[in-house]
């Protein structure tokens, strides 16, 4: 027994509405992809049309059964072929569909209220969807990024053969006798039905196909720009160690010209001193500086490398080398030294061998310059350790400062150092000088602009 049209068009409703369903689930899933929300309302419209159709014939209330899933079925159009623009990325869709409605519902309206005729109807909606089918399938075939060509082709194919098959049944109206009702049951009007039974079902198999294979391209190209941004962290981390290695090495040589140069050069003074001393008592005296000297120079060294291979340098012991070599430093000079440490650091160590080698740079400079140019008899050295801050107070009650500015570096390598450390360094020469250094605590010297995790 073979079902009559009003049958299968019920059958249609049913595989549409389980479509529709299919599509909301989808678009809820992933609102993200364009589009995809105007597929999902024409399948929902699509399926109203097909629940409605079959009330032709058997309702007289032309509203809603010929007036209403007609425009159902053009709205569906309408938004699958907006969905098409959406996921395309294209803008033309607006206009076309527009004009497409204007030019299409005064007509239909004509022949349906004031002159019926079902011959016009059947070649207007032919005609409508005919072309928003054709251009849908058009845009599918033409467009499509790398990635997703073959599902929107695979789709577009579909949209066009249904647009032939509609321009045949348009054909068809002009041809064959005028049909008693919708549903009269000729070969044109089954052809029709099973051609929207099967465009039903393989649209929707197409939208799926999309929608699956541009999940399938977002996951590829957010692995590419994973891939990417791992290489240029890589790259960044690189060239900052590269960066920081650099910044090491030359704080490193700065550090042994300010230590080294500094003792060599009290080296030479005492050595030119001895020279032009005559009481062999003196002499003596002096070599004995001379050789202390070197061997503080000995120690500086050691010292140096110490820290930078144990990457780590305790308070204690950082205070006990500076105290011992301020001593040795002013002894000679005949200046007398006083020394007072208060309070302790919440981290006993200095974990950055480079804020350690730096600091004990600063200080040692303000040290060595007090010996060499202050003139001063007494001098002292006052460290205070607070919550987050570390205060360390070089003084002397010597000449002062000059009133013109030294071309030597010693002041500017002092603050510099201070500055790096995200310190500062204050002068003052009112009695003597006074070099007040204040700088946070952990000590920390500060990272280069890059990033290292």
């Amino acid at each position: 027994m073979v079902p009559d049209i009003r049958t299968l068009f019920l059958l249609i409703a049913v595989l549409c509405v389980v479509q529709s369903v299919g599509m909301l689930v989808l678009w809820t899933l992933n609102r993200n992809i364009p589009g995809i929300g105007a597929w999902a309302a024409s399948n929902v419209l699509n399926a109203f049309t097909m629940a409605l159709l079959p009330l032709q014939g058997l309702v007289d209330n032309v509203v809603w059964s010929v007036l209403v899933p007609n425009l159902c079925a053009l709205a569906a159009a309408i938004c699958f072929y907006a969905g098409t623009g959406q996921f395309l990325g294209l803008t033309s869709w607006k206009r076309i569909s527009v004009i497409a409605t204007l030019v299409w519902i005064p007509p239909y309206l004509y022949y349906l209220f004031v002159e019926d005729s079902l011959v016009a109807r059947i070649v207007l909606a032919a005609a409508i969807l005919t072309f928003l089918n054709g251009i849908t399938g058009f845009i599918l075939m033409r467009g499509g990024r790398e990635g997703l060509r073959f599902s929107t082709r695979f789709t577009g194919a579909f949209f066009v053969l249904f647009a032939g098959v509609m321009g045949w049944r348009l054909l068809g109206a002009f041809i064959e006798p005028a049909p008693q009702s919708f549903f009269d049951g000729s070969t044109t009007q089954w052809v029709t039905v099973l051609v929207v039974a099967c465009f039903a079902y393989l649209r929707a198999f197409g939208t799926i196909l999309m929608i699956n294979q541009r999940q399938t391209l977002e996951i590829s190209e957010r692995h590419v720009a994973q891939l990417h941004a791992e290489a240029e962290l890589t790259k960044a981390r690189r060239e900052a160690e590269e960066q920081r290695a650099l910044r090491q090495r030359q704080a490193l040589v700065r550090d042994l010209h300010d230590g080294i140069g500094g003792i060599t050069a009290n080296l030479a003074m005492l050595a030119s001193l001895g020279r032009e001393e005559e009481a062999a008592e003196v002499r003596e005296e002096m070599m004995r500086h001379i050789q202390t000297m070197a061997l503080e120079g000995n120690r500086e060294v050691r010292s140096l490398m110490n820290t930078l291979e144990n990457g780590e340098l305790h308070w204690t012991d950082w205070l006990r080398d500076l105290r011992d070599y301020s001593q040795n430093i002013v002894q000679p000079m005949g200046i007398r030294l006083n020394w007072d440490s208060r309070g302790q650091s919440s981290q006993p160590v200095i974990g950055d061998p480079t804020a350690a080698i730096s600091l004990t740079r600063a200080v040692k400079e303000a040290v060595h310059n007090l010996s060499r140019h202050s003139k001063a008899t007494e001098a002292s050295i006052d460290i205070e350790f607070q919550n987050d801050l570390l205060e360390i107070l070089v003084a002397d009650n010597g000449c002062g400062l000059p009133e013109a500015p030294s071309r030597g570096r010693g002041l500017k390598n002092m603050k510099r150092r201070a500055e790096e450390l995200g310190g500062t360094l204050s002068v003052s020469a009112d009695a003597g000088t006074r070099l007040r250094f204040s700088l946070p605590l952990p000590l920390k010297y500060p990272e280069s602009g890059l990033a290292v995790a």
